[in-house]
């Protein structure tokens, strides 16, 4: 392929009449493949360019963020103990500081003022060491955090133009919008940009909303298959499925952890709630109707994350309900007594459309609002606005039967694939997860795939996934980054606990990949998973800076496989337990990766690997509930 952008209006379908073929930029020529629609700006017009102080009682928009009293930090200054909270306002309204670096080729310094952006003070009757004290913030921060007695206020700048887009977009809405090929951000509270922020940055962390009880799903028709059962441990030797109720909302309707037989920490039945009522606190501006919105919800203890699209608002009560969501994580709720979620945030709101980079598609009108990367100027003329659009970019579908043979794809840039946080999900084992079976590029039924020297840049949901039968693909020399659920993925199809028919991906290797800044989005997400899948090789990969485990196999199916020579770090960074590598394997399978059919897999070998602990890694190797055949020997842990 010749030098250039290819924006695709459908997605590349190969079959086995297609084995043999490479699909690669000329040498020396940069190609990107684009899931996007060009949009054509007729014009922007002024929609709302104002400016006003506002004020929000009870909210502490620095809270734990300063080392100690009277102290401050690079971004949030200590100005002084003061009376009011007005003297406050006054105190940040004034302050002006100038930063300055100086050259050692030069005397001169550059001097650069540094403005006060919003402030936080601490009422007299706040009963600690922080009463009376006024912090200003230097940076666009704001992310407040429910505290009594404590007031916060910034003053709001509203630049934001309006074009009529009409007969452009697709489908009936725009789920991401890439301005010269940057993320814009869909209108949203608490502000956060995705690719910056990370948690809790973003997400509403103070009081809890009141939440909507649980559907009342029939209870579960349970198939405990007894027998064969793995006689080598005590815990986790049975395969135990649970069919529809509470698990209606996967693809296909089934989960362990709808079985009557679920094991580990936290077992309980899943469930998600059914919606939840604000109160004026926890809003920035009225919100006059949700319908269409959608809410991010943690799973309580940080084990997945949650989106549900809003199909009912009550602006009298605040209430908003939902029916479509939850599936996107395998838990579902700790507590079923005391449904509840944990920290969130709420977009595609007109009225959150309040800050920098913010965008809203009126679908029925089809306008598209925009607040540009300036307090004060107009959005560029100049610049190129595309709409994503594309779940998948390129489909490569065989079988075992009628394989697709030796295709490559070669140094090609992939981009602006659209978000699937909201497609169908399914459980792909006894793991934690949840998962759609959908990618940029998705791959199945092939021998001898190569996927060599690509660029997926900024496509909303996965990047790369090997999805049933494949046989020796290889993933070597890509890059993958700013990418919105998990970088590379495979997951097999079994019949229940028999997974002899070998419609897995095996003898897969992945190697010398740098993944970066992944799960943008869904935060239940990692640089390699795996599932129903068995002989893979992961050597020299650089993985870091992603919200959950930086590997994850969500089962222990037939084994052999090989982790070496890899650096992983910055993981779990917005999430709790786990760390660089995290393993479950909570149903046994029945599989001929062994030689001859058993419930015993092959082992897996984890060596001199290069693997930091930090954030909220809780180990660097977690071989977490029903782990079993591991040798883990010669890695480099940093805790």
């Amino acid at each position: 392929m010749r030098e250039g952008t290819y924006y695709l209006t459908s997605t590349i379908q190969l079959s086995s009449h297609d084995s043999g073929l490479t699909i690669m930029s000329y040498p020396g020529e940069k190609v990107e493949i684009n899931g996007g629609i060009p949009i054509a700006i007729p014009g922007w017009k002024p929609y709302n360019i104002s400016s006003a102080p506002r004020t929000y009682a009870s909210m502490n928009n620095i809270y734990g963020q300063i080392p100690a009293p009277k102290s401050s930090t690079a971004t949030i200054k200590y100005l002084g103990t003061l009376m009011t909270w007005q003297d406050c306002q006054s105190a940040c309204n004034k302050y002006s500081h100038t930063q300055s670096s100086s050259s050692s080729s030069s005397s001169s310094n550059v001097v650069a003022p540094v403005a006060c952006l919003s402030w936080t003070y601490h009422e007299p009757t706040l009963n600690n060491s922080y009463a009376s004290q006024c912090y200003g913030r230097t940076d666009n921060v704001w992310s407040p955090t429910v505290q009594q007695n404590v007031t916060s206020g910034r003053t709001v700048a509203m630049n934001v133009y309006v074009a009529s887009i009409a007969g452009q977009i697709i489908g009936d809405e725009m789920r991401g919008l890439q301005i010269n090929n940057k993320r814009a951000i869909r209108a949203r509270y608490p502000n956060a940009d995705p690719e910056l922020a990370v948690f809790p940055e973003g997400w509403w962390t103070g009081g809890n909303p009141s939440w909507g009880m649980p559907f009342p799903y029939p209870n579960a028709t349970t198939n405990i298959t007894y027998s064969p059962v793995r006689t080598d441990i005590l815990q986790f030797n049975r395969y135990s499925m649970g069919f529809n109720g509470t698990c209606s909302i996967f693809t296909p309707p089934e989960s362990y952890w709808c079985s009557a037989d679920r094991d580990g920490g936290g077992a309980s039945l899943f469930e998600v709630p059914s919606g939840m009522t604000v109160t004026p606190d926890m809003m920035d501006n009225p919100w006059k109707n949700v319908v269409g919105a959608v809410v991010h919800m943690w799973q309580v203890l940080h084990w997945e994350l949650w989106m549900f699209e809003v199909d009912s608002y009550d602006p009298q009560t605040m209430k908003m309900g939902w029916h479509k969501g939850g599936f996107q994580g395998a838990r579902g709720l700790v507590d079923t007594s005391n449904p509840r979620g944990g920290e969130w945030y709420i977009d595609n709101l007109l009225e959150e459309l309040d800050n920098p980079n913010e965008f809203y598609y009126d679908i029925e009108n089809e306008i598209l609002y925009y607040f540009p990367n300036s307090t004060t100027a107009p959005p560029p003329p100049t610049a190129t606005y595309v709409a994503t659009n594309l779940e998948i970019l390129i489909n490569i579908t065989g079988s075992q039967q009628n394989p697709v043979k030796g295709v490559t794809i070669k140094d090609l840039v992939f981009r602006n694939a659209a978000y699937t946080y909201m497609a169908p999900h399914g459980v792909p084992s006894g793991g934690d997860w949840a998962l759609q079976r959908s990618a940029a590029v998705i791959v199945e039924g092939t021998q001898d795939f190569l996927l060599s020297g690509c660029h997926f840049d900024r496509v909303d949901g996965n990047g790369f996934m090997l999805s049933g039968y494949n046989r020796n693909a290889t993933v070597e020399d890509n890059e993958f980054s700013w990418i919105g659920d998990s970088a590379m993925l495979a997951w097999g199809y079994t019949n229940g606990i028999d997974g002899t028919a070998g419609d897995q991906p095996r003898g897969t290797l992945v190697q010398r990949n740098i993944v970066r800044e992944i799960g943008m989005f869904q935060k239940q997400s990692s640089a390699w998973f795996q599932a129903r899948t068995a002989q893979t090789h992961l050597k020299h990969n650089i993985f870091f800076n992603g919200p959950r485990a930086g590997i994850n196999f969500n089962d222990g199916f037939g084994g052999g496989n090989e982790i070496d020579s890899n650096l992983v770090f910055n993981q779990c960074r917005e999430s709790s337990d786990h760390g660089p590598f995290n393993s479950w394997d909570r149903l046994p399978f029945w599989t001929d990766v062994p030689g001859k059919p058993s419930l015993t897999p092959l082992y897996n070998d984890i060596h001199h690997n290069f693997f930091i602990c930090n954030y909220g890694s809780s180990m660097c190797i977690d071989n977490d509930d029903g782990s079993a055949y591991y040798k883990l020997h010669d890695n480099f842990e940093v805790y």
